[in-house]
């Protein structure tokens, strides 16, 4: 994942520390909450950044980014057309 500053919170980097963390833009935030009930229900290490930066949503394209504990972009959209469970199983392997 590309590294980015952040106004208040250090780097991108820094935000994802052993943990799924899903990057978004403050207009996501229904999505990125409906992924964090998914990710507590299946019992999957989770975070929420919101992207508050232009810069850094135009580093990544998009308004959602769902990066791995190891610091990979498992997914990324600018909105969520299917279920955050069902994409949450996929990226952690048990579909």
């Amino acid at each position: 994942m590309p590294h980015i500053w952040l106004q208040r919170e250090g780097s991108t980097l820094d935000r994802v520390k052993g943990k799924f963390t899903l990057f978004a833009v403050p207009a996501r935030m229904l999505e990125a909450e409906q992924f964090r009930t998914a990710a507590t229900a299946q019992g999957v290490l989770f975070d929420v950044a919101t992207i508050d930066s232009d810069a850094v949503r135009d580093v990544y394209g998009h308004d959602l980014v769902l990066v791995r504990p190891d610091q990979h972009i498992a997914w990324r959209g600018n909105s969520l057309t299917g279920s955050p469970a069902s994409l949450l199983k996929t990226v952690t392997g048990w579909r």
